[in-house]
Order: C-alpha cells, then structure tokens, then sequence
C-alpha cells in the first residue's frame, strides 16, 4: 500500500473517531476532526502529483481512476456532514422533515465511502504491484471488480431494511425448571410454623424429577414435601379441595383428615371446633400433570412458592397508595409511564393487600391504623397540610412509607406557587428533592433515540445497606428516566443513609437544553438518587425510603430487574423482613436493555466485524489457491 493510501485510511479513522468515539468531548473532537480532514487533503494532493507525473497511459489512467474515488470518499463525508446536528439545527426542520433529512443522506454516505474506499484500495494495490508499466484495460477491469465488490457489499443495507420489514422468528428457547431463589431459602428458614408441601403428580410423569429438582434443596424440618397420586389419595385429596393431578398444595400446620368426613345426615348439628380455625392451604396449579403442559408454570415456580410463603409465614399486611394528587395508580387509560400495576403486582407478590387511600378515605385525617405501609407514587400537584400532618402522624406511630417524587420540570401539571406541605414533612424526615433534573451523555438506555435519551439514566453505584441488600450484592443498572437528585439536611431525629448514587458523569440539566455547560453552573458528579430514613424511639421507630424518581417504578421501566430488586430490597427493609430479602429465580425470557454504549458496540461488531470476517476469509481462501496454482507451475 502506497504512502498516499496509507495517509487516507488513517485521516479517515481519525474522522471516525472524532465523530463516533470523541462525541460529548468537544475540544479532542474538534482537533482529531480536522486533523482527519487536513490528512485527506494531503492525500489528495499527493494522489493527484502522481496522475500529472506520471506519462505511462496504464499508469496515469489508475492514478485518475484512483483520485476520482478518493474525491468521492471525501464527498461522502460532505453528506454526513449534512445530518450533524449544526447544520439540522441551522436548517430549522421541523421533526418529520429532520427525520426524512437524516435518513437520506443516512443511508447514502455510508455507501459512497464504503465503495470509494474499496474501489481506491483495490487500485492503489495494483498500482503498487506494477509500478513500471500496466495495460489500461487491466486497470479498468481491477476498477470494475472493485466497483463490483463494493456494491455486493453495500446490498447489505437494503437487505437489512427488507429483513427488518419481513420479519420472522423460530421458537428455539430452551426450558429449565427454575431453581429456588436465596429469598425462597431464606423464608423457609424464618418459618415458625412448619408448611407441609403436597405434590399431586402421578409417580410415572417427567414432571415429578423436575419438582424434586426444586423442593429437593429446601425441604427439611419446616418444610415437609410429599409426592402423591390424586387417585391413591382420596380423603387427603377431599379435604384439601383437589379434584385432579397438576396441583401442588402448601398448608400450614397439621391437617385432620377425620374432621373432613362426611357428617351423618341424622345426627345432631357439629359444634364450633374448640381448637381454632382449620390449616391454610393455598394452591398452585401446574396445568397439567404432564411436563409438556407444565413448563410455563415451571418457569414461575420460584415466584408462585415465595408469594405462598410469604403469605402463609408472615401473614397478609396491607399498603394503602395515596390519591388524588396525580399520583402513578392502575386503573385508567394512562401510558405505562403513568401507570403502577407491576409495583402493584409486586407488592402483592410479598404479602400485601394494596388498597388507595383519598383524603376523604382517612388521608386528610388519619392514616387508617390496619396500614403496614404507606406508598407516595409520583404526586404531580401539592398535599394539603393535614395531608402531609396525617403522614407524618402515621410515621410517627413507628410505620414505614416509600415516596418516590418526579422533579418539578417533569410533573405533567404547572407547578403552584408556594411550598409544599409533603416536601415539609419529608424535610423533617432528613430528606429534601433539590431542583433540576438529571442527564448524562453516555450511560443512557437509548428509547426516543433522540438528544431526549440523555434524560434516560442508568447507575449501578449502591451503598451497603440493607435497603438495597440483593442490589449490592448482585449489581445490576438501575434505570432512571428524567431523575431529579436528593439532598439530606441534617435533622435531630433521623438518621439518614444514601442507598443509590448516580454515575459521575451525571449533570444536572439547570438550562433545560440537555447539554453540559459549565458556564451554566452544571457539574458532572455522582447525586443522590435513594435514601433510606429511620428514626423515633425504640418502641415506635419508623422508617422511609425515599427515591428521586417515580417514573423508575412504573409499568415502563419496572420490568426492568434491577428496578424491581430496588422495591423488593426496600419493600423488605421497610417492613422488617429484611432477613428474607434476595433474588427471585426465574427462566422466563427477559427483552434485553442495552446501554448506548453496549448497543453501538453491536451495532460496529455487525455492520463491520461480519463483512470484515468474510472478506478476510475469501482473501485467504484466494491467497492459499495462487499458492497451490504456483507450487504446480
């Protein structure tokens, strides 16, 4: 490779770089941008000395062929040029237009640099081989191969559009049972009263391997396990109410087959039971008792057993959700942004009885005295003052709230002036929501895949607490989307511990154009993101967990895992369990959340780490055939 073609594929790189790796990084953009486009200029000028040098007609017409595919090369970074961000901005599209812009020139940069490239490449090579003398139609025909080449791979962006359109998939996931969880163990080992596990699967089916598989390791003293055939047990079956194989049925305490017989018709009316109400039994049903019918319930296993044991060992509590000021519910037509049935769903899942509480319900009085935990989801306008006075009457009883707050610039209502009574009584807790809302430039979960993505945080920064237990432990990015940050004035009565911290190269956006500016007092630093509170007497000590974004616990973002290990964690520590807090096994398929930088990773390992492979691989192929064609001469 001559001089000239060497100078081209670096000046090129270095453009690559300033423009894809160097982004956000202003000053070092600049320099390596122009130190990329003054290297292609000298390749230029040495590309074209050599065409009016040169007198040998084979020669001269591929150093011309050769300058006009660098030329072009260079013209393709004209059109990217065209969809950067200045000149958009300059040409004051509207979105529909901007979007039709960049997708042009989008799709026809890449092709004209791509097979410029080629076509100066596979020239210059030839060129090389033969620097004394060459026929013109041998340099046409090393032009037109390339062009060809090229152009084979360039097919692979309309080939890719057509997959994306015609898109179909094949069903080749493979099936686990799931194994218990370190929660499952740790609630089988914080019973008081022994749990008795019948499974009704017939001793002949698959699925009876597969259930030992999972009960095997956590069967013991205070949980019994049993494997019987519907059909061999029928008074057992009787009193637990099962009418079929498929059932696995948990019951809590001992069970007395004989007070489930039939009473005799002429005898006298039974008495009331002295010793109590009869053994709880909840069910779990398999959907068959057959492994093929089965395997969806097996995959949730570890899930369905937690929630039975949670509910049998500690009994049912109850969370009321506040109403009425905006706040995240279920129930309505709002986005999933603005909804809470998975947060729902999970608190249920660890025992709850969720209800909603109004301020004609108890809210503007008192919190209702049957309240394990009081939730504040997200309020978009203020409490009133005996609102905020009950809660905090409520956390004075020794209770426990979660409050997840959105920042002013994100609530959907304009915000009133004066302050509000809620963010007083958090402030007497130790906490306080500053202003402003959190972005960063490169660890974002790409959504809009727009400048409104950088709003899109993600952190993995967790303090040793147990709030955050199973998150520490385990890792995981937690997704923020629009996150305001914390502070914790100093309070007599409370101590406060900051559970998430934001990565430092957060800022928080003061100018509302979600661009770092230092000169607009922005500083890129870790924030507060969580806090747990605790507090009051021993006899009456309260707590609360307090988080800087409510939109991180709706329906759009709490399927994400991290997310809902933050609520478990804290749902637990909130209430006590925290001994039987950790991670719920499931072999569910999960969608997978990339970060920008994980997905541009993919994206250049596809768009050029295949090609590359397979051109490498025809090269060699072709080098070891002229090999074995010269042995044989």
């Amino acid at each position: 490779m001559s001089g000239g073609a060497l100078l081209y594929v670096a000046a090129m790189l270095a453009v690559f770089v300033a423009q894809r790796l160097l982004d956000g990084l202003d000053p070092w953009q600049a320099v390596v941008t122009i130190i990329g486009v003054a290297g292609l200029g000298v390749a230029i000028g040495l590309r074209l000395r050599a065409v009016v040098a040169q007198r040998e007609p084979g020669l001269r017409e591929g150093h011309r062929l050769a300058l006009f595919a660098l030329v072009t090369a260079v013209f393709s970074l004209l059109l990217y040029g065209l969809t950067t961000e200045p000149v958009t901005t300059a040409l004051e599209l509207t979105d529909a237009a901007q979007t039709r812009w960049n997708g042009s020139w989008g799709a026809l940069w890449p092709i004209l640099a791509s097979v410029s490239t080629t076509v100066l490449l596979v020239l210059d090579r030839a060129l090389q081989r033969t620097p004394v003398m060459i026929p013109v139609s041998r340099i046409r025909q090393a032009a037109a191969h390339a062009l060809i080449a090229a152009m084979g791979v360039a097919l692979m962006f309309p080939l890719n559009y057509a997959a994306s359109r015609h898109y179909k998939q094949w069903d080749l996931r493979y099936f686990k049972t799931t194994a218990a969880g370190s929660s499952t163990i740790a609630l089988v080992e914080a019973l008081d009263t022994p749990i008795t596990v019948r499974v009704f699967v017939p001793t002949s089916s698959d699925l009876v391997a597969e259930l030992q598989g999972y009960f095997e390791p956590i069967a013991g003293d205070r949980l019994r396990v049993e494997y019987l055939d519907y059909a061999a047990q029928p008074r057992l079956s009787q009193a637990l109410s099962v009418r079929e194989n498929g059932i696995i049925a948990f019951t809590a305490g001992e069970l007395d087959l004989d007070a489930n017989d039939q009473p005799d018709q002429s005898a006298a009316p039974a008495k009331e039971d002295p010793a109590g109400p009869k053994p709880v039994t909840r069910k779990i049903r398999l959907g068959g008792d057959e492994l093929d019918k089965a395997k969806r319930k097996l995959k949730q296993l570890d899930e369905q057993v937690q929630k039975i044991l949670r509910e049998l060992g500690q009994g049912e509590r109850v969370a009321y959700f506040t109403h009425g000021h905006g706040e995240l519910g279920w129930t309505g037509t709002a986005a999933p942004s603005g909804k809470a049935r998975g947060l729902k769903q999970i608190l249920e899942f660890l025992g709850f009885r969720v209800r909603q509480l109004k301020a004609s319900g108890g809210l503007a009085d008192e919190v209702p005295d049957d309240a394990d935990l009081l939730v504040v989801l997200g309020p978009q306008s203020a409490f009133l003052s005996s609102e905020a006075a009950a809660l905090r009457r409520f956390v004075d009883r020794g209770k426990a709230v979660l409050v997840a707050l959105e920042p002013v610039s994100q609530r959907g209502t304009t915000p009133v002036a004066g302050a509000d009574p809620l963010q007083d009584t958090l402030a007497s807790l130790g906490v306080a929501l500053a202003p402003g809302v959190l972005a960063d430039e490169r660890y974002i979960v790409p959504r809009a895949r727009d400048i409104n993505d950088r709003l899109n945080i993600v952190t993995d920064r967790y303090a040793t607490h147990d709030s955050t237990a199973t998150l520490g432990k385990r890792g995981g990015a937690f997704v923020l989307p629009g996150a305001g940050h914390l502070e914790t004035p100093a309070v007599d009565d409370a101590n406060v511990t900051v559970t998430v911290r934001s990565l430092p190269t957060n800022w928080v956006d003061l100018d509302h154009d979600l661009k770092f500016s230092a000169e607009a007092g922005e500083k890129k630093q870790s924030y507060n993101l969580a806090v747990a509170a605790t507090g009051g007497e021993e006899s009456q000590a309260w707590r609360a967990v307090v988080v800087a974004d409510a939109t991180a616990l709706s329906d759009e973002i709490i399927g994400n895992p991290a997310n809902q290990q933050f609520v478990v964690d804290s749902v637990n520590w909130l209430i006590g369990a925290e001994a039987t807090t950790g991670r719920v096994e499931s072999e569910e398929d999960v969608r997978i959340e990339h970060t920008r930088q994980e997905q541009a990773l993919w994206f250049y390992a596809m768009v050029l780490g295949v090609p590359a492979l397979v051109v490498g691989g025809g090269a060699l192929h072709v080098r070891r055939r002229r090999r074995a064609g010269g042995k044989q001469a």
